[in-house]
């Protein structure tokens, strides 16, 4: 988010001195190019200038997180208000720095991404890092799912660490949450 506008000023800078080269004087069009250079710069290291942006200031979770949260979640209910602030900022900051990827639908549901979030965040809460920096792909079924290396049984979650991959089925994820004493949670 950040650097989109911080890329304003070096796109315009750019398009001007193009301008300028092109109609004026082509000597102007060597002016171009430390636009285009710190262009490129800001392109290349958008990810790391946004997520330093994140971390100064995180997103604020979608309400119906929120809601879930406050209604289903007996561990975040009990949190201090300040342990509940730092436990929602992490959940943004997970979110946005994982890459939830849907199989057998069309995209992964916000509750279901909450969720793992949430659990994920719950296991990490009192540590520094709490991203879990190895999983940084978290693959979502709708129903169990045939493992790659054991396509005889079927799986409600298995965990890659080779690949960097957590995979879930997303039926036993919210059966899990939401009924925690009869079923198991695997989040």
């Amino acid at each position: 988010m950040l650097s989109k506008y911080l890329l304003i000023p070096f796109v315009l800078g750019a398009l001007v001195f193009f301008y300028i080269g092109w109609n004026v004087d082509s000597d102007y069009a060597i002016y171009m190019v430390p636009f285009v250079v710190g262009a490129a710069a800001v392109y290349m290291l958008s990810p790391q200038i946004d997520w330093w942006q994140y971390q100064r200031k995180p997103p604020e979770l979608d309400a119906r997180l929120r809601h879930i949260l406050n209604t289903q979640m007996p561990f975040y209910q009990n949190l201090s208000v300040e342990n509940k602030t730092k436990f929602r900022h992490r959940i943004a900051l997970y979110l946005e720095a994982n890459e939830f990827i849907p199989k057998g639908s069309e995209n992964v549901p916000v509750d279901v991404r909450g969720i793992v979030a949430a659990c994920a965040v719950q296991l990490t809460l009192g540590l520094k890092d709490y991203l879990m920096g190895k999983f940084e792909h978290i693959i979502v079924y709708p129903h169990p799912f045939p493992s790659p290396q054991h396509t005889e049984r079927w799986h409600a979650c298995e965990l890659f660490e080779e690949d960097g991959v957590i995979m879930f089925s997303s039926e036993q994820l919210m059966a899990g949450f939401v009924k925690p004493a009869r079923y198991f949670n695997i989040g």
